[in-house]
């Protein structure tokens, strides 16, 4: 993996990174991208990260799909190896406008493919909605979209949740331990835990690893949700959207953002609902090669 820095309109750094290449981190102020891949014919699938996470969670996924497309996965503001600028704008909105600076950087659009999970869907969404001509086809997995039958505020909930997290481990190897324990990453995959582990943490000058996401910004990211007014431009969504759903959409009652995926799919004209009655909203991390596997022939359908 390499990672390209894409500077936005204010002054952000992307960290993009970049599956399947190796070598030194690429370093690109604007411009033409500057790896050696850059003259690929492989369409490019930009993959878009969940709340908390990094875009390093998706290697297990991209190695799966590598040998047909070039696979490149952002961290989205405060996320990963992404930092916010002083006054940079910290919204969903922001981060579509981020997809959009790095799709323009690698000139891709319109045959890209965006794949996204949780918010990096709902961001994709704001993307193509945004900029119809952005991305050719969109595989997402219970994007985080706040519809009129919510009769919770989901983002307070969850943004509470988020300032709770432990921020500080006294290493990598505690770190791993307590994860693996745990029941919401007990099930992950284990390279796209080792991706998080690896890449979703800072070293300390004294040892400990911290979170690159504070809890804080996780916080804020989950309360933007709010404000994303997604729902009522679902119509103009004006390419072909596969939306993923886990076995949550049949809890009593359905389980957020599971519960309005198939409103999303129905809401998009050229929406599909693609379900997963066995797998949980972390699907993409605990089963990326199914997860994949799904990803490549739905996009092959859709495009032969």
């Amino acid at each position: 993996m390499i990672t390209h820095r894409i500077e936005a309109a204010d002054g952000v750094v992307l960290a993009v990174h970049e599956f399947g290449e190796s070598g030194d981190a690429t370093e690109a102020q604007g411009g033409a991208p500057t790896s050696a891949s850059s003259m690929d014919d492989r369409p490019l699938i930009l993959f878009c990260h969940a709340t908390g996470f990094c875009g390093s969670v998706w290697g297990p996924m991209a190695s799966s799909l590598l040998l047909d497309y070039r696979c490149l996965a952002v961290d989205f503001r405060a996320h990963g190896d992404t930092r916010l600028s002083p006054g940079a704008e910290f919204s969903w909105a922001a981060m579509a406008e981020d997809v959009l600076v790095v799709l323009d950087h690698f000139d891709a659009s319109p045959s890209a493919f965006a794949v996204g999970h949780s918010m990096g869907g709902a961001v994709a969404l704001l993307a193509a909605l945004a900029r119809p001509e952005a991305f050719a086809a969109a595989w997402l997995f219970e994007p985080v979209v706040v519809t009129p039958t919510l009769t919770e505020p989901a983002g307070e909930r969850l943004a509470a949740s988020a300032r709770r997290r432990k921020a500080r481990f006294e290493s990598r190897e505690e770190l791993r331990e307590r994860y693996a324990s745990r029941r919401f990453f007990a099930g992950w995959d284990r390279l796209a835990l080792d991706a998080y582990v690896t890449h979703g943490f800072a070293e300390a000058p004294d040892g400990a690893v911290t979170l690159k996401c504070s809890p804080e910004d996780e916080a804020r990211a989950f309360l933007a949700s709010q404000q994303a007014n997604i729902h009522p431009r679902l119509g103009g969504v004006q390419i072909p959207v596969a939306v993923g759903v886990g076995h949550e959409a049949l809890s009593e009652p359905p389980v957020f953002p599971a519960s309005v995926a198939a409103e999303v799919a129905g809401s998009i004209p050229s929406g599909t609902l693609r379900r997963f009655d066995d797998l949980g909203h972390l699907a993409p991390l605990e089963q990326p090669r199914r997860i994949a596997d799904d990803v490549s022939s739905w996009f092959a359908e859709t495009f032969r």
